[in-house]
């Protein structure tokens, strides 16, 4: 396993970037677990550009980067992840492009899919929305209840996502996730 996978494997916040930039004093207190870019209508060009800048930026830092649900620019950019959403790729032929060192997860919605995520080898997955939240309108909230019922489900890492702030993350983590993920909340650090 290579170095960034096993420092991922320790979990933490992931940064979700899409237009802004994150800012620097997060990553300099190493607050940051992982920076996944999500930019669901860009084109390959502009996510690769995206990809090259994060990457010089927070080299430094040794902080992997994900990019979500676009496998031809992962294998480009040559990013440390991907994160498949629901509906997207299969886990398996994912893994199959990117190799064992490349960190792979997927969202879910409930145990079955957990599972169903861990055999097809996710190396962690994502639950949410855990509290309300802007970007998921559509689909129920899960609370804190499906995240400890999921917990006992797998043994890989689970990502908590959707209306999480710094000062609800605890909370969150004392529920059962190994890491949380931020889109507005860690902007608004």
């Amino acid at each position: 396993m290579n170095l960034k996978k096993k420092q991922f494997l320790k979990s933490g916040i992931c940064a979700i970037v899409d237009k802004n930039t994150l800012p620097e004093k997060l990553i300099r207190t190493k607050k940051i677990a992982y920076i996944q870019i999500r930019k669901k209508n860009a084109t390959s060009i502009s996510l690769m550009k995206k990809i090259k800048t994060m990457k010089k930026k927070f080299s430094p830092y040794n902080i992997p980067i994900f990019v979500n649900d676009r496998i031809d620019v992962a294998v480009s950019a040559n990013t440390d992840g991907l994160h498949i959403g629901k509906g997207d790729m299969d886990i398996s032929l994912a893994r199959r492009i990117l190799g064992k060192g490349c960190i792979i997860g997927k969202t879910v919605r409930n145990q079955k899919e957990a599972r169903i995520a861990q055999k097809d080898g996710a190396d962690y997955i994502s639950i949410g929305p855990i509290f309300k939240t802007p970007f998921k309108k559509k689909i129920k909230l899960k609370g804190l209840a499906p995240l400890k019922k999921v917990k006992k489900t797998v043994n890989i890492p689970i990502v908590a996502i959707g209306g999480i702030t710094f000062s609800n993350m605890n909370k969150v983590i004392s529920s059962g996730a190994d890491g949380v993920a931020m889109i507005r909340g860690v902007m608004q650090r």
